[in-house]
């Protein structure tokens, strides 16, 4: 199917005839009732719709954040904590610097005594 970009989809999701107030009022409904899932769907839209509405950005953040400690698996959990994060702080883009100046020029000394020879082994 040719879906609209996000926010075209977030803009009439939320004009449906209902605002986003209502939207976001539905998605309490459903996150009392511990359908955590269906309260993301909604207010995804909402968030995406704009202007933003900090009260669904900031309840989109908690409700990823119960959907990553409910994760069993720890690639979703670091998925959904990872977008409530962002959601609450923004992202900080790709680091520019890959290591720390006063790291690179440190040489690597080795901390304990090498391994035994292998007895099996010939020279």
């Amino acid at each position: 199917m040719w879906q609209h970009p996000p926010v075209e989809q977030g803009k009439q999701y939320v004009e449906l005839g209902v605002g986003a107030d209502a939207v976001v009022d539905e998605a309490r409904t459903a996150f009392g009732r511990g359908d955590f899932r269906w309260t993301a769907e909604p207010l995804g839209h909402v968030v995406l719709a704009p202007p933003g509405h900090a009260a669904a950005r900031e309840f989109l953040a908690g409700t990823f954040g119960q959907l990553g400690h409910g994760a069993e698996n720890e690639v979703w959990r670091d998925i959904y904590l990872s977008a409530a994060a962002e959601l609450r702080e923004g992202t900080f883009g790709t680091p520019t610097v890959p290591a720390s100046a006063d790291v690179l020029p440190t040489p690597v000394t080795r901390t304990s005594p090498p391994p035994p020879p292998d007895p099996r082994r010939r020279r």
